[in-house]
């Protein structure tokens, strides 16, 4: 479909540096509540192109934009609340945000920023939210 099209746009577009970008205008539009421009069946396959994409070493910025997203009611409610979203994926899934929670860590070991506790705490609600008994 035409809006799958779009979103493989926008996976290549986040290969070319924009990631940051592209998940906050999607974040933008499942705020909005426009539930006919993005639904569960796009949220999952957005996720799956990310989980194809996305390779550590992940930057503070991403992991923040990336966890934000992934907080959003709608996306949980896809992720978690679906049997669409194959147990392999979910796997991948996991795998990323332990990813996500060890890079944060090691921000938090560099240096002295900020958020980084807010980091830290924002993280270990998506691993718990994200636990997947697979």
């Amino acid at each position: 479909s035409i809006k799958e099209q779009c979103l493989r746009l926008l996976l290549y577009i986040s290969t070319q540096g924009l990631s940051l970008a592209v998940i906050s205008a999607l974040q933008n539009k499942l705020q909005k509540g426009v539930s006919s421009e993005i639904d569960s069946a796009l949220i999952r396959y957005f996720i799956s192109g990310l989980l194809d994409i996305v390779q550590p070493p992940l930057s503070l910025p991403f992991v923040r934009s990336l966890s934000s997203f992934l907080l959003e009611g709608q996306c949980v409610d896809a992720l978690l609340q679906s049997r669409h979203f194959e147990e392999g994926k979910r796997a991948r899934l996991g795998e990323l945000v332990g990813t996500m929670f060890e890079e944060c860590l090691k921000d938090r070991n560099r240096c002295l920023g900020v958020n980084l506790e807010e980091d830290a705490t924002m993280i270990e609600v998506v691993k718990s939210t994200y636990t997947f008994d697979v």
